[in-house]
């Protein structure tokens, strides 16, 4: 998930969703025009930032469970693997279905992953060596505890 990736490239396994849906998801999700949409995204230039402020405008009647990383991930995987007749429209509602449950900048990130445009900034390379360094642990020696290794 931190490259943007639904596995491993060998799978090959890419969303296959064009901004064109993904205006028109999240559209469908906020409840803004696509007119609307569009328009924020010609002035501001990402449309997650445009899909986050439309999210963080409505008002919910419940709170949704809150997102889990291998709950995304698996939805995400469904929504590469959809095929057929009708196919962009299933995808447009499965991505809909993701969308109602995220929480401030949670819309904005998904949305960008959706599109492909992370805008992380950081090459494959630094990400996984960040990755490393984070789940590093060493052992203190008189406790026996064990501490994460921040480099």
């Amino acid at each position: 998930m931190c490259l943007n990736r639904l596995g491993p490239v060998y799978e090959g396994l890419e969303l296959g969703i064009a901004e064109t849906n993904l205006i028109k998801a999240v559209s469908d999700s906020s409840g803004m025009s696509l007119a609307k949409v569009k328009s924020d995204l010609k002035s501001k230039g990402d449309l997650g930032t445009v899909a986050q402020e439309a999210r963080t405008a409505q008002k919910m009647l419940f709170t949704p469970a809150p997102l889990t990383v291998p709950t995304m991930m698996k939805k995400l995987r469904e929504v590469a693997k959809i095929s057929g007749q009708s196919s962009l429209d299933r995808k447009v509602k499965a991505v809909v279905g993701m969308m109602v449950p995220c929480r401030d900048v949670e819309t904005k990130f998904l949305v960008r992953c959706l599109s492909g445009k992370l805008r992380i900034g950081l090459a494959e390379q630094t990400v996984l060596t960040a990755l490393a360094n984070a789940f590093t642990t060493v052992e203190i020696e008189k406790r026996g505890e064990y501490l994460c290794l921040w480099v």
